[in-house]
């Protein structure tokens, strides 16, 4: 395995090189010149590119250095371990490239100015704030402050990463009842992004609902969420919710809300969360009910205590 990736490492730094290489200036013309973007898929559990095997389009945008788009691009896939884009006849500058992978019909652009770095955005499609149709998968990727010379063939390297996160949430021992209905569901402020992959300050509160729901003997739930980006320092406000509602219409009890992020942080407190590359978390609650009475462990830290599921 280590010879391998010492050979994968030397054919790409000869490709670089090749690549480089390949500009001719002929009676000062320089047609053959420019910036070459490569792109990778480093930020993961695997640590392996997988570029090539996961992202299916890009989206590719140019900025100046004044914040101004200068040229837009759309690239289809599949994708080679090779592949590169030319960008030839660029003015020579300092540059900005923000690419987006596998933009789909369940995202949007935004634009609110004439075309600006800091004016563009990326959202979720969506009707109200419930998300009940699974997100598809979203990468992104920027490099800043590129100078661009155009009298050679400069090779730019974008490293993506992804922005949807599988999260299981599990609950054992619910109390079984006939009366009503138990739901799990997520909260959080990521459906929305500046070109820096960061949600705006006035990023709007979504609600994710589950796209699967197993009931397992009445006593235990298995709910499943694509959510989008999820942040270390608590920056989308991501909550998991568990409520139950009545059958006869009676108001709805909320029986746990707390920190998406801790809730990981816990289930996993046996090494550090890397939020940016780990894209699967699975929660297990457990819930112990007794005459009303109820708590909720997660790996044995207590998240509710001396809560009350009647009344």
């Amino acid at each position: 395995m280590k010879i391998k990736n010492i050979i994968k490492k030397a054919l790409t730094v000869l490709f670089i090189a090749v690549l480089s290489a390949n500009c001719k200036k002929v009676k000062e013309n320089f047609d053959d010149c420019g910036v070459i973007l490569r792109f990778t898929y480093f930020k993961n559990t695997d640590n392996i590119d997988k570029f090539p095997s996961e992202v299916n389009k890009i989206t590719i945008f140019v900025f100046d250095q004044a914040g101004n788009l200068v040229a837009q691009y759309e690239e289809k896939g599949p994708f080679g371990a090779t592949y590169s884009k030319r960008l030839n006849n660029l003015p020579a500058g300092n540059y900005s490239f923000v690419v987006w992978g596998d933009l789909s019909d369940n995202t949007t652009l935004s634009n609110t100015g004439a075309g600006r770095l800091q004016d563009r955005g990326v959202e979720l499609k969506r009707t109200g704030i419930d998300i009940a149709t699974k997100p598809e998968p979203l990468f992104w990727g920027k490099v800043d402050n590129v100078n661009v010379k155009n009298t050679l063939n400069q090779v730019v390297t974008i490293d993506m990463m992804k922005n949807t996160k599988s999260v299981t949430a599990i609950f054992n021992g619910l109390p079984i009842s006939k009366e009503g209905e138990f739901v799990c569901t997520i909260v959080a402020a990521n459906g929305e992004y500046t070109f820096d992959n960061l949600p705006p300050a006035m990023a709007t509160l979504l609600t994710y609902m589950p796209q699967t729901k197993v009931d397992v003997a009445g006593n235990k739930m298995t709910s499943d969420f694509v959510t989008m980006r999820l942040f270390e320092d608590y920056l989308c406000k991501s909550r998991i919710i568990l409520t139950y509602y009545p059958l006869d219409g009676s108001a709805p009890k909320e029986l746990m809300n707390i920190s998406l992020i801790d809730a990981i942080k816990m289930q996993y407190s046996d090494r550090v969360v890397d939020f940016v590359k780990e894209d699967k978390f699975v929660l297990v609650f457990n819930v112990d009910y007794a005459f009303g009475n109820f708590s909720i462990t997660i790996n044995g830290w207590e998240v509710v205590g001396g809560g009350y599921f009647i009344g």
